[in-house]
């Protein structure tokens, strides 16, 4: 080997083992903080943040003074996680550790509607209540980047390619996703492919600006408040508002919990505190550059080849952002030569951030740092001094962009290799440099104009309907509410006030309710009313009483068709029922709706859940009364099953099963009892019927399992109806009317049912009337707006005494007014 190749060997092994500077002897305090006016904190112990509102200290210095609130909060018992090896990765930069399962469309349940989302596995640690033996995060398909199942060596983002486990990748133009499968358009044509056969799935580029303004939106849709991004020590990385903010456990942070939910969320993620790595906070102007992906980049290496690639968050070893003596909260790490460009938005103002090599260089390592705007040929708008070592990080102090929209923003990191200061390394090897805490400010007065253009669209209730103002006419501005409204752009159609939603399912949930301002507040849409769109049902409520209630109006074709306060909810009772506008007289014809949300002073915020037109009811569903057909289940069998007006317990038909078939009625979808139902989910069943010649009959809901055998109920003497069923009525059967309530989920838990089907296998023939189904037993008393005609009082007797007298333990017969009796 020639002499002047072996000591370019030894310099390039030299610099490759040269090692950092040692840790110091002494260890530093748990947590670290930097302020936003640029005082760094340091501390053992972190006070008073067990609650949502509460104000929380590090060794009693505040952290979210409003004056001087903290820009970033580390704890240093913690270290960084490796990129877990199944996750989401977020438009945002934000990531959910865990495996994709399957994708739902949102209309699922007509009466909670949602938007499009994959159902996730999470592989994070969560608390209670998410820590569940098998829980499931949904996550929101627009805030989507990448889907991965097998992580790959190469960790880089290709827009519009699918790679498979087995090692092969295909590009697609487009992608619909359906159960647990995803179908490509590709050049050639379509094709399906499963989950499992996925290692990663890469959606196609979106527009990045757009993609936050969304985000904000769903998080401070008025562009005030803070935004907090959690990083764990598991690899989650979640950004919320706080607003979206929860917390529960004691004064000792050790024991705490803290619930977020981000905008790509659908529940609140509940995150041990002793798990959080890094939180990072700002205002909603204010975008740390780490949360925008690179429109394009460039690395390339002085000795050839492409060079190091970037890292989010990482020095380019993957390690924590370390320059000057000092830790940063967010940046990138890159190695020289690099160039990161950014799209900037249009009413983007001022750029800051501080540079420097990172600690990893040790001493050696020498580069330069520019910003450019628009072209990296123009002059720079900021350059560095030369970084050699990285015992120094230099701040750039505010940049603002000259006036006129800037397109893009552009940091370069020059090796510095012909001017390099003599004594520095000869090579780039140690030129690994870092974008320190790079803030973009934003216009706040354009962002939230910005914002209340999009609020609106955040509500997948609101989807289909047009949203505005009513301008025809002015209004008195309100007197203040209570609490007070939020500030409005100019332009926008509501103000937003963000709750917890005590009635959903666990883990919970964040929901958004609607303030009209000092003008009325119209949803708007054209429907083409068919032969079942019988109801408009709003499921709307306050979920704080504060002593006025909003009102809403609907009207239809410009005319009134009626004018409602929004109920309150009473806790303890559930959500109050739907309220119920009639379209019957309507079905056939094209119609303007319009529902008017009307500025009430003092009033509450109005959450949505529910708007649905439809044959049946968000809090009850007609089984039957009136009218169904029903068809033998076997042809052979006898019996018939028909709906005659000859008799009847209510209205003005009935449905008259003779012996000995059986009779079944199909539902249009299915239906889902459960201990708690939701919107259009049930738990409570009340029937009507009337047996002639004794004997017995069974009345049986069907599950859409066909190897699931039917939920039978039935009534009189003898053995069990068909072998199996649950006695309702143990007695001899009256031939007059009975209605009788029952608990189906006491009876058979939480099931899924299709049909039903009626059944009399001796005696003579059973008439079944009245047969619904609702949420609670109080929402029976919808029963009368479906069927308006007077009950009939010839079909009222008092037959039930005597089978109370013997059954008195589990019976009991209530007389109303009207002449009925029930049990």
């Amino acid at each position: 080997m020639h002499a002047r190749h072996a000591s370019f060997v030894i310099v390039i092994i030299g610099l490759a083992l040269a090692t950092p500077p040692p840790l110091r002897a002494d260890k530093p305090p748990r947590f670290a903080a930097l302020l936003a006016n640029g005082t760094r904190l340091q501390g053992k112990t972190i006070t008073e943040w067990h609650t949502a509102t509460s104000l929380p200290k590090l060794d009693g210095q505040p952290l979210l003074d409003a004056g001087n609130p903290v820009r970033w909060l580390h704890d240093r018992s913690l270290t960084l996680a490796a990129l877990p090896k199944a996750f989401v990765e977020m438009t945002s930069g934000d990531r959910l550790p865990g495996v994709t399962l399957d994708f739902q469309t949102g209309d699922e349940s007509p009466y909670e509607p949602a938007p499009a989302h994959f159902i996730v596995k999470p592989e994070t640690r969560f608390a209670p209540p998410q820590a569940a033996s098998d829980p499931r995060v949904r996550v929101v398909a627009r805030f989507v980047r990448r889907l991965v199942w097998q992580r790959r060596e190469v960790d880089e983002y290709q827009p519009g390619t699918l790679f498979y486990r087995d090692g092969r990748s295909v590009t697609f133009r487009a992608a619909r996703f359906g159960d647990g499968l995803v179908h490509l358009l590709l050049a050639e044509g379509q094709r399906k492919i499963f989950f499992t056969e996925i290692a990663e799935l890469h959606l196609p580029a979106s527009d990045t600006w757009q993609d936050y303004f969304d985000e904000l939106a769903a998080l401070c849709p008025n562009g005030a408040g803070r935004l907090q991004q959690l990083e764990t020590a598991d690899g989650l990385v979640a950004t919320a508002s706080q607003d979206r903010f929860a917390a529960n456990g004691t004064a000792d942070y050790q024991l705490c919990v803290h619930g977020v939910q981000p905008a790509w969320s659908l529940e609140i993620l509940w995150i041990p505190t002793v798990q959080i790595w890094m939180r990072r906070f700002f205002a909603p102007h204010e975008v740390p550059l780490s949360r925008v992906w690179p429109a394009a980049s460039k690395q390339r290496s002085l000795l050839g080849g492409s060079g190091q690639p970037w890292r989010m968050n990482r020095n380019v070893q993957a390690g924590p952002l370390r320059s000057g003596g000092q830790e940063f909260g967010w940046g990138f790490g890159v190695h020289a030569f690099s160039e990161l460009q950014f799209d900037l938005p249009l009413f983007a103002v001022a750029f800051r951030t501080t540079v420097g090599l990172d600690r990893i260089a040790g001493k050696g390592g020498c580069a330069r740092a520019r910003v450019f705007a628009d072209t990296a040929s123009s002059p720079p708008i900021y350059e560095s001094p030369l970084l050699i070592g990285s015992d120094n990080a230099f701040d750039s102090g505010d940049i603002r962009f000259a006036t006129g929209p800037r397109k893009r923003l552009i940091l370069q990191v020059d090796a510095a290799h012909d001017n390099r200061p003599p004594g520095t390394d000869p090579f780039d090897i140690r030129d690994m440099t870092d974008w320190l805490d790079p803030l973009l400010q934003l216009d706040p007065e354009k962002l939230k104009v910005e914002l209340a253009v999009r609020g609106s669209k955040q509500l997948a209730v609101w989807q289909g309907w047009t949203v505005r103002r009513d301008d025809t006419a002015a209004v008195a501005p309100p007197a203040p509410p209570n609490p007070p409204a939020p500030a409005l752009a100019e332009n926008a159609a509501v103000a937003w006030t963000t709750l917890r939603d005590r009635w959903a399912l666990s883990p919970s949930r964040f929901q958004l309710g609607s303030l009209a301002t000092n003008k009325p507040l119209i949803l708007e849409r054209d429907v083409t009313l068919g032969p079942d769109d019988q109801w408009l049902a709003l499921a709307v409520q306050h979920s704080i009483d504060v002593g006025t209630n909003a009102r809403l109006e609907v009207r239809l074709g410009g005319e009134p068709l009626g004018e409602f306060a929004v109920p309150a909810e009473n806790v303890g009772a559930g959500s109050p029922p739907p309220l119920l506008i009639s379209l019957r007289e309507f079905r056939g014809h094209k119609v303007r709706l319009q529902i008017v949300q009307h500025p009430t002073p003092a009033a509450a915020p109005v959450f949505w859940r529910a708007i649905r037109i439809g044959p049946q009811l968000p809090a009850l569903f007609q089984v039957f009364d009136e009218d169904g057909d029903f068809e033998p289940l076997d042809a052979t069998a006898g019996g018939t099953a028909l709906v005659t007006d000859e008799d009847r317990h209510s209205g003005a038909r009935s449905v008259k099963v003779t012996p000995a078939g059986q009779f079944h009625l199909r539902f249009k979808s299915p239906v889902a009892i459960r201990e708690k139902p939701g919107f259009g989910e049930f738990r409570f069943l009340t029937f009507a019927f009337r047996k002639s010649g004794e004997g017995r009959f069974s009345l049986a809901f069907t599950s859409p399992d066909a190897t699931e055998q039917p939920l039978r109920l039935d009534g009189g003497r003898g053995e069990p109806t068909l072998g199996t069923a649950r006695r309702v009525w143990q007695d001899k059967l009256p031939d007059q009317w009975v209605e009788m309530p029952r608990d189906l989920f006491a009876d058979f838990g939480n099931v899924n049912v299709n049909g039903l089907t009626l059944h009399v296998p001796d005696g003579n023939f059973a008439r079944f009337d009245r047969i619904y189904l609702a949420r609670a037993t109080t929402d029976f008393e919808l029963i009368p707006q479906l069927t308006p005609p007077p009950l009939n009082p010839a079909v009222v007797t008092e037959t039930l005494r005597p089978a109370v007298v013997r059954a008195a333990a589990s019976t009991v017969a209530i007389r109303f007014d009207d002449g009925r009796i029930s049990t």
